[in-house]
């Protein structure tokens, strides 16, 4: 059985295309699930914080119930945005599976582990209030003002590092440029942008015909 040259964890940060390669070669389903967890949990935390559910229920009962929706919920965005990818792939003459996409899509979030070390920082320094709209409008000062600032900047840092692996990532499963991806990357972007617009339509019209 064929085995890594390298940790995926820690390579995928600096040599996404090599990475990307050998996990395709070796099991391009390693590790799915706990990367959709990894992907969704941090997701999950931030639609609690804009529906502001730490007004409701305690954050450790909001910590529970993402962690343990977060890989269905992973699996699902990362199954659908792979499956867009290679549709819309094909169009352009990409070379890539579903399963080597759906890495591809996976193992570009890694650095949500960090974003995750972030957010259960904060729930302890910030409690129920970091899950409400009014943490935005806190009066920080000193240390904490500092941490947080940090710890924003970072997640910046993160998200951009997150697109980037994922530009190579998808580029190398699809054999394209890094251009020929990013275009790969926009176009389900546009047909979901499209088609609900003129879903958005059809409905209006339904609705104006009712009147």
């Amino acid at each position: 059985m064929a085995e890594l040259k390298s940790n995926p964890w820690t390579a995928i940060w600096t040599a996404p295309r090599k990475t990307i390669q050998e996990i395709v070669r070796v099991n391009p389903k390693m590790h799915f699930w706990l990367l959709s967890w990894i992907y969704a949990f941090p997701i999950l935390l931030h639609m609690a914080q804009n529906l502001s559910m730490g007004e409701v229920y305690p954050m450790v009962g909001i910590g529970i119930v993402a962690a343990v929706l977060a890989p269905f919920i992973g699996w699902l965005f990362l199954s659908i945005f792979a499956g867009l990818l290679l549709w819309t792939g094909r169009w352009i003459g990409g070379k890539g599976d579903y399963l080597s996409l759906r890495a591809a899509v996976s193992w570009s979030n890694v650095p949500n582990i960090v974003n995750i070390v972030f957010w259960v920082i904060l729930s302890l320094l910030f409690g129920s209030m970091l899950f409400t709209q009014a943490f935005a409008q806190m009066d920080l000062a000193g240390a904490q003002m500092g941490l947080v600032a940090v710890i924003f900047l970072a997640q910046l840092v993160l998200a951009v590092w997150t697109f980037v692996l994922l530009l190579n990532t998808v580029s190398e499963v699809q054999k394209f440029s890094v251009w020929k991806a990013l275009l790969n990357m926009l176009m389900p972007f546009v047909i979901v942008f499209i088609a609900s617009w003129v879903l958005a339509l059809l409905i209006g019209s339904m609705h104006g015909m009712t009147q």
